[in-house]
């Protein structure tokens, strides 16, 4: 069964700015493989949606996942995950969910 992944408006936005960033100081084939992994990385929390760490303490039901040098932070729900922000993990994530 196919999982869902929903995206925020915030991590749509989150996605749009790291990509050109990717393709301005790399190039357009690196900002591709970028997206492109990273929709299978969400295929695949969709389908363990509780996996990761749990981050309750920022949002409720919110937990997060590793993807290179970024953080998923992203919802259980039925049937697949929402994906709330996608962030540098040297940024300080905290703010963004205040």
């Amino acid at each position: 069964m196919m999982r869902r992944v929903q995206k925020t408006d915030h991590a749509e936005a989150d996605i749009e700015q790291i990509g050109l960033w990717i393709a301005r100081n790399a190039d357009i084939e690196a900002a591709l493989k970028w997206f492109s992994d990273l929709d299978e990385k969400l295929r695949k929390l969709a389908q363990i949606p509780g996996t990761g760490t749990d981050q309750s303490h920022l949002c409720r039901g919110l937990r997060s996942s590793p993807f290179g040098n970024y953080l998923i932070f992203f919802q259980p729900m039925r049937g697949g995950i929402r994906v709330m922000r996608v962030i540098h993990g040297d940024r300080d994530y905290r703010r963004f969910f205040e």
